[in-house]
């Protein structure tokens, strides 16, 4: 009978542990989300309150789409994605830049919160922005070249996702550099290429044949995703301490 108390007084200890443990990483969980929301939150704020970029974006998608509709070019995803790319550097070439021009990106990492967190929130704001433009942009092009096949819309996302979350890395890396403006395109485009290709391939395979002609891409551009996302986890600590 003493043996069987024990045990059962036992079981209630490992009980009770687990259930802290899973009440400690429920706690540490939703104070990681809270930061990286209201991280993300007042960049993306502090972009439509100034529209410092976006404006500037907009207009870039709409010259290269009116410079292909007015020499008389048929509609493709190379079209579109010359569109996206031009745009969305913009947005991205600013990343890092306008915080430490404002003097605001040392009194960021002197937070008391994991500076991963930091590019995450960089990562979403831009992703957010960026997807508004392209929103617009398809609209733009849809009225200039005609009907298109809704299926690559998925083709779109995860290729966003892909340009976004390397951008957002070669933008920190750029931000440590005299000239980050000059600096930008050259470590961001030639990581780009493979990521650009597979886009387009996929966003034209889409428009052809439905989103099942698109599926090696697909595979392709979460992969980068995957890549990118785990290099801003791992790297960016080193990235702003240089």
């Amino acid at each position: 009978m003493r043996q069987k108390i024990k045990q059962n007084s036992e079981g209630v200890q490992i009980n009770t542990t687990t259930v802290s443990t899973t009440n400690s990483i429920t706690n540490s969980t939703t104070h990681i989300l809270s930061t990286l929301v209201t991280l993300a939150r007042k960049d993306i704020s502090i972009e439509f309150n100034t529209k410092e970029s976006i404006n500037s974006a907009i207009i870039t998608a709409f010259s290269v789409l009116l410079l292909f509709a007015f020499g008389d070019v048929k509609g493709s995803a190379a079209i579109l994605w010359a569109a996206f790319i031009f745009s969305g550097t913009i947005i991205l070439s600013r990343t890092f830049a306008k915080e430490k021009d404002k003097g605001t990106f040392e009194a960021m990492l002197a937070l008391p919160i994991e500076r991963h967190l930091i590019y995450f929130a960089k990562f979403v704001s831009n992703l957010t922005v960026l997807f508004l433009v392209e929103i617009i942009t398809i609209i733009v092009y849809f009225l200039l070249f005609g009907k298109i096949n809704v299926d690559f819309i998925l083709v779109i996302i995860v290729g966003t996702i892909a340009f976004v979350s390397s951008g957002t890395l070669a933008s920190a890396i750029a931000s440590n550099t005299r000239s980050s403006g000059l600096m930008m395109p050259v470590l961001f485009f030639p990581v780009l290429v493979p990521v650009l290709i597979s886009a387009v391939s996929g966003t034209q395979r889409a428009f052809d044949f439905g989103i099942s002609g698109a599926y090696n891409e697909l595979r392709l551009l979460i992969a980068y995703s995957l890549i990118f996302i785990g290099l801003g986890y791992l790297s960016f600590d080193y990235i702003v301490e240089e």
